[in-house]
């Protein structure tokens, strides 16, 4: 059996309590994984002479864990490609298809829920503003403090270079590690300066119904949590039915639910597929699955590359 033919065989809603029980800090992430499911059921697979390897690993068992289902040849790979592996089960897994289609869920999505989110190297991507160039250049000059280098794109060394490097940061004397501790808050307060900013932008970028000056509050919050919801229903009458399911059915967990004063919600559409009147009316029902008692800003915006799907950008904090 190939990974298209298993996901086909099973609904996501067989799927979630399998997720749930191996990963359950995964709960808050249940509507990226819904996402992600319905992009590979949409998804044309390539058909290849790969297999998916499931067997037991007990790699984990010399350092008193247990041993785990382990699924090879998914983490990292094209989506396009795995659908069309074989699925290979050692004969001593006795799984249920939805825990196994849970496993290889989890697996593929590894790096990012869609496609073009898997990416390895994310942490290293240029800067996106001013605040985020500055952390990187505080980080590039603590670099050259101990390894006197150059920093390349991922601070590679050698191995004997690390050494060094190591061998002159357990060296500071109380001025040098005063000045590391400076400048570590400073590049932590950089970088949520830089997140808020980019933050803001997004929602720039997006809509016109809202200035910068309505989100100037952003940076003296503490908490500003930003997920954005995207309809995979391959069907624009569908899309706001979508994200209303999203909304009520899988994004329910949120331990900072109670604590969010403003909202900004921006829901996006494709200019050549616009919102009709009674997609504006099902965005007022979405705005009611938000807490009562915070503040919200709504608007509507746009998105080029959106085709005939919609997206909730929520942008929460206290």
């Amino acid at each position: 059996m190939k990974l298209k033919e298993l996901l086909a065989r099973c609904d996501f809603d067989s799927i979630v309590p399998h997720l749930l029980r191996i990963y359950p800090r995964h709960a808050t992430q249940l509507p990226w994984y819904k996402e992600a499911y319905d992009i590979l059921r949409h998804t044309e697979s390539v058909d290849n002479d790969g297999t998916i390897r499931i067997a037991w690993c007990n790699d984990d068992v010399k350092y008193g864990g247990e041993p785990y289902i382990h699924i090879n040849n998914c983490e990292g790979q094209s989506w396009e490609g795995c659908l069309g592996a074989q699925l290979d089960v050692a004969d001593d897994v006795h799984i249920a298809d939805a825990e196994l289609a849970a496993r290889c869920l989890w697996s593929l999505t590894f790096y990012g829920f869609r496609p073009d989110e898997c990416d390895y190297f994310d942490c290293y991507r240029a800067p996106r503003n001013p605040y985020e160039e500055q952390a990187k250049r505080l980080e590039d000059a603590q670099f050259r403090n101990y390894a006197r280098k150059r920093p390349g794109r991922f601070h590679a060394l050698s191995t004997e270079e690390w050494k060094i490097y190591d061998r002159r940061q357990s060296r500071r004397n109380r001025p040098k590690r005063m000045r590391d501790h400076r400048q570590e808050v400073r590049i932590k307060q950089l970088k949520r300066m830089g997140c808020v900013e980019n933050t803001i932008r997004q929602i720039l970028a997006r809509t016109t119904e809202i200035s910068r000056e309505q989100l100037a509050y952003l940076p003296d919050t503490q908490l500003v949590h930003e997920p954005d919801y995207h309809s995979r229903a391959y069907d624009p009458s569908r899309r706001m039915a979508y994200l209303h399911e999203i909304l009520a059915r899988y994004a329910t967990v949120d331990e900072n639910r109670d604590r969010y004063t403003r909202i900004v919600a921006v829901l996006s559409v494709a200019p050549e597929h616009p919102l009709q009147p009674d997609e504006r009316e099902a965005f007022r029902r979405l705005i009611a699955l938000l807490p009562p008692h915070a503040q919200v800003l709504s608007a509507i915006g746009t998105r080029s590359d959106l085709g005939v799907e919609a997206e909730l950008l929520l942008v929460k904090s206290f």
